[in-house]
C-alpha cells in the first residue's frame, strides 16, 4: 500500500467474531498476501454498535487505516458498499457492487426511479430512511412516519429491478398536518393508521395467551397460525349498533294477540320478527382485527 493512502475499497473474507464486536476479515495487498485467512487482523466497525449494520461475504467495505499508508496499523470499516437500491439484499464484487465507480467493468443497471412500477418502493430525495436488507424499511417524511414490511418485490420481467407492492404490504403509517381536517364537529391533525390482511392486539397476560416471546422470530408461523384461528374478532361497531337497536326496536313494540301465545310476526311499529330472527350474527364481526 502506498504512503499517504489511508482508505481502500476491500472484499470481505470472514465475518466470523467469536467476541460478538462485529468485527470482519479483509485481504490487504501487500500486507496480507502471506498470511492464511486465520492470521489476518480484524477490521473493526466504524459505526457505533446502536446502528447494526454487518456486511456479508462477498461483499465490499471500505477500510480505513489509523495509521494512513501502514497497513499494519488497526484497520475499521464502513460498509457494505451497494451500488443501487435494487441490489441492498446482497452487492456482491463479482456482480454490480463497482458498478458506480469510473473504470468499472459493469455499468450500472437501470435505475429503480426510471420504472414506474417501481415508484413507493424507496424514499425520495427529501425523505430519511432505514432500509431492511430485503422488502422492509422506515421512512420519515415531511409529515409522516411509515413503519413497511413487504412493501417492496422483486420485478421478475425485469432484472435486478423491483416493483411496489400493491397487493397486500403490512405497514403503520403516523401522520400529522399543520392544518386541521375533517368535518367541523370532527377536527383533527394527527392520525395513526395500521394495514395488513390480518391485524392481531396481543396482550401477555390474557385470558386466551400466545406464545409470543420466540428467540427467533418473536412469533413463529405456528403461533401466528393460531392467533388467526383462535384470538376472538373485534366486532364492528356500528354494525353492532344497528342490531341492537333493531333487537331493542323490536323487544318493546312486539305485541302478543292473546296471552300465552306467540308474538305477532310483525310489531306495532313495523319491525319484523324474521328480520331480527334471521339476522346474520357473523357479519357483526371483522375478519381482519383480532384480540386476546
Amino acid at each position: 500500500m502506498s504512503k499517504g493512502i489511508g482508505i481502500k475499497i476491500c472484499q470481505v473474507i470472514d465475518i466470523y467474531d467469536e467476541t460478538d464486536g462485529e468485527r470482519i476479515k479483509v485481504r490487504l495487498s501487500p500486507e496480507d498476501d502471506k498470511l492464511t485467512d486465520d492470521k489476518i487482523p480484524y477490521a473493526y466497525p466504524l459505526l457505533p454498535k446502536l446502528l447494526h449494520i454487518k456486511p456479508k461475504l462477498g461483499e465490499l467495505v471500505l477500510i480505513i487505516l489509523t495509521k494512513p499508508g501502514d497497513g499494519y496499523s488497526n484497520r475499521y470499516y464502513v460498509g457494505p458498499i451497494i451500488s443501487q437500491p435494487q441490489y441492498m439484499e446482497k452487492d456482491d464484487y463479482f456482480v454490480n457492487a463497482m458498478s458506480l465507480y469510473p473504470g468499472s467493468y459493469k455499468e450500472p443497471d437501470v435505475a429503480p426511479s426510471l420504472n414506474p412500477d417501481s415508484h413507493g418502493s424507496f424514499a425520495n430525495n427529501d425523505d430519511i430512511a432505514i432500509y431492511g436488507r430485503k422488502k422492509n424499511d422506515i421512512i420519515l417524511t415531511d409529515d409522516d412516519v411509515r413503519i413497511r414490511c413487504g412493501s417492496r418485490l422483486k420485478d421478475n420481467a425485469s432484472k435486478g429491478n423491483i416493483i411496489f407492492n400493491r397487493s397486500d404490504p403490512a405497514y403503520i403509517h403516523l401522520k400529522h398536518t399543520d392544518n386541521k381536517r375533517g368535518e367541523k364537529d370532527k377536527e383533527y391533525r394527527s392520525t395513526a393508521t395500521v394495514v395488513a390482511d390480518k391485524i392481531n392486539l396481543i396482550g401477555h397476560q390474557s385470558d386466551t395467551p400466545f406464545r409470543v416471546n420466540n428467540k427467533e422470530h418473536l412469533i413463529d408461523d405456528n403461533e401466528m397460525q393460531k392467533i388467526i384461528e383462535m384470538a376472538h374478532q373485534l366486532p364492528y361497531g356500528d354494525v353492532l349498533i344497528d342490531f341492537l337497536d333493531l333487537f331493542i326496536k323490536t323487544f318493546l313494540s312486539h305485541s302478543h294477540p292473546y296471552p300465552n301465545m306467540p308474538p305477532n310476526p310483525v310489531s306495532s311499529d313495523g319491525t319484523s320478527l324474521t328480520t331480527l330472527r334471521e339476522y346474520n350474527l357473523k357479519q357483526i364481526l371483522s375478519d381482519t382485527v383480532r384480540i386476546n
